[in-house]
């Protein structure tokens, strides 16, 4: 009999909880997100993340072996360089010239040619292994955008490395691919260099396509990589036209834009998800069987504790939809600024306007920028490569730098190359002493007529490229007298640091 009663209270608690549920009023912030979702598919927006998927790969999938190649490259000390180094404004160390002396007289002494040669022939078999999934068909990481999951990680959880992503992995990859192409130009080999070059264009660009947001800002990493090591290649001699026509050909191809829009698109659809999962575990309705039985029981058992809690999850339900709703207009804003970024071709403007505080959000409007910005910085280091070699080639057969971009085409450019950051063409001067100035505007639009210094004043012996810097200069090699400077320079400030 008893029983009989506690199975009828909880029969009336359940139809009451649903009579309330079906009687309520309508939320007025999850009403306002639906009518706003509702306006942006009726002016044609596509919502939903079928729409921005990238469709399944067909043949021999490289990700696989790929993204197992690279956990153990993470969790190796490797040897490496960087392949860029600005001596002073506009001029860059050519580094595979360089032999490392002050290495050898540290403590221990290093070999740094040495220890790269001696790295290769130890970690052949993964070399290799890189070698064998770029020659794949197609590279499908199977990300699941929700859980941050990689399913071909070697790692018990399936998370690969934290929810790190391929382009973040790839980044501590491309430093050794990069000091291998440049040891080989040491060696006399350019051959073997291009080869190594080629396999950084092919990460680059099998990773191009993958719309993963958090790729898009961890991509510029590989991209500069890719950019300076192009760099140091032209600075050999005896380029023939056949290589850098394929070289060209190669920069040519690289698509930095397709994955943008899909990339902010998606992150507005999994916004939804996101929400949905979480309301649904607040629900009451969508839990286990057994899960249900014991709340209901504990309605019994402990009733003011058990309310408690299903009026904090109702409450934590409701105010999702407002949260929702500011997260969605955000992301929206960005889906609409990586169109126009797409379609405009004026970076600069974009992207200082996305900074302002009454746009976005803090957190949003940078991980906003910082995508946007290495998307464009991406795409105008392309135009620059392509432009840079295309004068090459131009120089290969007329022993002479043309006195502007026009009279590259049709022969060796297609169309004039545009820089991103303003829509304009890039900037070009053909100088007397045989050398040339070819620039961007930068990130900030302000033309500052070819100067490649940073900003901010710092006096680094190496600053990083574009860093800080008044416009993007594609830099001349160093002189003779540009790097006994700097050899002075850094032992000065080394005899200082001891002093102190």
């Amino acid at each position: 009999m008893k029983m009989r009663r506690v199975i009828i209270l909880l029969a009336l608690i359940l139809g009451a909880a649903v009579l309330a549920i079906w009687l309520a009023p309508r939320d007025p912030a999850r009403a306002r997100l639906e009518d706003y979702k509702r306006e942006l598919i009726a002016k044609g927006e596509k919502l939903g993340k079928e729409n921005w998927l990238p469709p399944p790969g067909r043949g021999s999938n490289g990700a696989p072996l790929l993204l197992r190649t690279l956990e153990e490259f993470s969790m190796r000390r490797m040897v490496s360089i960087s392949p860029f180094a600005l001596i002073t404004t506009n001029r860059a160390e050519v580094m595979w010239r360089e032999d490392f002396e002050e290495a050898k007289h540290e403590k221990p002494p290093m070999d740094v040619w040495g220890s790269i040669e001696e790295e290769f022939r130890t970690n052949r078999a993964a070399y290799s292994n890189i070698w064998i999934s770029l020659h794949a068909e197609h590279l499908d990481f199977a990300f699941d955008y929700l859980s941050g999951r990689y399913p071909y990680s070697t790692n018990s959880s399936g998370i690969l490395l934290g929810g790190v992503v391929p382009s973040a992995l790839m980044s501590q990859i491309v430093m050794p691919l990069s000091s291998q192409a440049l040891l080989r130009l040491h060696q006399n080999r350019p051959d073997e260099a291009f080869d190594e070059l080629t396999a950084l264009m092919e990460l680059a660009q099998k990773t191009c396509n993958d719309p993963n947001f958090v790729n898009i800002k961890s991509r510029p990493k590989v991209i500069d990589n890719l950019f300076e090591t192009t760099w140091q290649c032209l600075q050999y001699p005896n380029l023939d036209e056949a290589r850098l026509r394929q070289l060209q050909t190669a920069w040519e191809g690289m698509d930095m834009l397709g994955a943008v829009n899909p990339a902010f698109a998606l992150n507005r659809a999994f916004i939804e998800d996101r929400y949905k999962l979480e309301r649904r575990n607040l629900s009451l309705w969508h839990k286990p069987a057994r899960e249900l039985c014991k709340t209901l029981a504990g309605l019994v058992t402990d009733f003011k504790s058990t309310t408690r809690t299903l009026r904090h999850n109702a409450l934590e339900a409701r105010l999702s939809f407002g949260k929702e709703a500011v997260e969605y207009t955000n992301a929206q804003a960005l889906v609409e600024a990586a169109r126009s970024l797409c379609r405009d071709h004026a970076a600069a403007m974009l992207i200082n306007n996305l900074a302002t505080p009454t746009r976005l959000e803090a957190t949003t409007r940078l991980d906003a920028t910082g995508a946007l910005e290495g998307a464009a910085t991406g795409e105008t280091q392309r135009q620059m490569a392509i432009a840079a070699i295309a004068l090459a080639r131009y120089h290969l057969q007329k022993g002479r730098y043309p006195t502007n971009l026009a009279e590259l085409q049709p022969a060796f450019l297609k169309a004039p190359p545009l820089d991103f950051m303003d829509g304009k063409p890039l900037r070009y001067k053909a100088g007397n002493d045989g050398l040339f100035l070819l620039y961007s505007v930068g990130l900030d639009g302000v033309d500052d007529g070819g100067k490649g210094w940073p900003k901010n004043g710092k006096k680094n012996l190496a600053p990083s490229l574009w860093d800080g810097f008044h416009d993007m200069v594609w830099p001349q090699p160093a002189t003779d007298t540009d790097m006994a400077a700097r050899k002075a320079a850094v032992q000065e400030a080394r005899t200082h640091a001891q002093a102190h």
